[in-house]
């Protein structure tokens, strides 16, 4: 009988080490060419702007949705970094404040190139006028969609970790926080959930 608690002892330890491993990720894209990423996302932003004028505080608030495909092309031999292009379109946005719609009309569809790094990290973008437009000339990586970029380690589910997010137009900038929430499904497919 004693060798048998130290048995299920042993599995007990063996099973809170793995649900211990179990609930920290290392958060990477993985880049193959010819793989299509799909994206759909909603936002909503309230903000109140000191007004330069001396006119005190204007609330604006904003709601859009956009939908979005990333396709890999040319992946670097070592599997780190990709081409890939971003096609932006089904664009919906609706800012309403005191003093008007300081986006004006917005495309409603946009494409750009960038290099894409495992981390979700763009650099060397490129993008059309509508996609110029639509970001404000801002060629961060935090001003794309699927923007959020990983942490360089291990995070573990409830830890959180920062990106900044620049000015972008009448948007002042600042830092985003990003928290590891859980392990989901998504359409029959594991995913982190990342809020």
């Amino acid at each position: 009988m004693r060798h048998r608690s130290l048995f299920i002892a042993a599995i007990t330890l063996a099973s809170c080490s793995a649900i211990a491993f179990y609930q920290t990720a290392f958060l990477r894209r993985h880049l193959h060419s010819g793989d299509v990423f799909a994206y759909h996302v909603e936002y909503k932003s309230v903000q109140n702007i000191d007004m330069p004028d001396g006119s005190g505080k204007q609330s604006l608030t904003g709601t859009g949705s956009e939908d979005m495909t990333e396709t890999v092309g040319n992946v670097a031999a070592n599997g780190d970094k990709a081409e890939v292009t971003i096609h932006l379109y089904n664009v919906k946005m609706d800012t309403s404040s005191n003093f008007g719609n300081p986006t004006g009309e917005m495309p409603k569809e946009a494409t750009g190139t960038a290099t894409l790094d495992r981390r979700n990290r763009y650099t060397d973008m490129k993008m059309d006028a509508a996609m110029a437009q639509l970001l404000q000339g801002d060629t961060s990586t935090t001003a794309w969609v699927g923007g959020l970029e990983f942490p360089e380690g291990h995070v573990a589910v409830g830890e959180s970790w920062n990106n900044w997010v620049p000015k972008m137009g009448i948007t002042p900038g600042g830092m985003l926080k990003a928290t590891l929430m859980a392990e989901s499904t998504l359409s029959g497919v594991a995913v982190w959930e990342v809020h």
